[in-house]
C-alpha cells in the first residue's frame, strides 16, 4: 500500500519538474532528459529503501513445539 503512495508522490514530483521546465523554456529534448533523470533517481531511491528495509528488518522467530 505504501508503494502506491510513493508512486503518486514521485509521479507528481516528476510532473511538477516537467511543467516547470516547460514554463521556463527548456527545449523538449532537455525536458525529456530531465524527466527520465528525475524518474530514475526516484526509482533508485525507492529500490534502495526497499532493499535496506528487507535487509535490516527484524525477523520474527516462530517457536515450534
Amino acid at each position: 500500500m505504501i508503494w502506491w503512495a510513493y508512486a503518486g508522490f514521485s509521479g507528481s514530483i516528476v510532473f511538477s519538474v516537467v511543467i516547470l521546465a516547460l514554463t521556463i523554456g527548456v527545449p523538449r529534448d532537455g525536458v525529456v532528459q530531465l524527466a527520465v533523470g528525475a524518474a530514475s533517481f526516484m526509482l533508485a531511491g525507492a529500490m534502495l529503501a526497499s532493499i535496506c528495509i528487507l535487509a535490516f528488518r527484524r525477523r520474527r522467530h516462530v517457536r515450534r513445539r
